[in-house]
C-alpha cells in the first residue's frame, strides 16, 4: 500500500519538508567563512560553530536524507515507481549524503572542537573541511534536480 503518490498532498509535504532540513542544515554553514572573519575569539567562534553543528546541521542533514528516503518510497504513480533504490543516480547520493555527515561530524564538528581547545593546527583545516562538505551540497543538489541515468 502507497501511502501517497508523487503528484499527492503528501508528498509534496514531506518533499517541502526535505528541502526545509536541507536548508536549516546547510544554510548557517554558508555563514561559518564569515564568522571566522569577525573580531571573536577563535575558541569562541569555534564554539559556536560546533554548537550549530552538533545540535542543528547534523541532525536537519540527517532528517534530510531520511526524508528523502521517504520521498523514494512515495515516489509511485499508478503502478509505476517513479524512483527507485536501485536506481544510480540514488545509490550516489546514499553515499554522498553518509560521506556529507561524517565530514559534519569528524571533520568539521572534530576540528572546531580542536580549535576551541586552543589547537593553533587544527584552525588550518577548518576551511578544508567546509569546502568539502558545500562540495558534497552542490553534487547532491545536481543529483536531485538532474537524475543522471533516470
Amino acid at each position: 500500500m502507497v501511502l501517497a503518490a508523487i503528484d499527492s498532498t503528501g508528498y509534496k509535504i514531506v518533499l517541502i519538508l526535505h528541502i526545509v532540513a536541507v536548508i536549516v542544515g546547510f544554510g548557517g554553514l554558508f555563514l561559518v567563512p564569515m564568522l571566522r572573519r569577525t573580531d571573536g575569539s577563535q575558541a569562541s567562534v569555534a564554539g559556536v560553530v560546533l554548537a550549530f553543528v552538533q545540535r542543528v546541521a547534523v541532525p536537519a542533514v540527517a532528517v534530510a536524507g531520511i526524508l528523502g528516503f521517504a520521498l523514494i518510497g512515495m515516489s509511485k504513480t499508478g503502478d509505476i515507481e517513479v524512483f527507485k533504490f536501485s536506481q544510480r543516480w540514488v545509490g550516489i547520493a546514499i553515499l554522498l549524503w553518509i560521506i556529507e555527515l561524517a565530514v559534519l561530524w569528524f571533520g568539521v564538528g572534530a576540528t572546531e572542537k580542536k580549535v576551541a581547545a586552543g589547537d593553533e593546527a587544527a584552525a588550518a583545516r577548518r576551511p578544508m573541511f567546509t569546502g568539502i562538505s558545500h562540495l558534497l551540497l552542490l553534487v547532491l543538489v545536481y543529483l536531485m534536480v538532474f537524475k543522471p541515468g533516470l
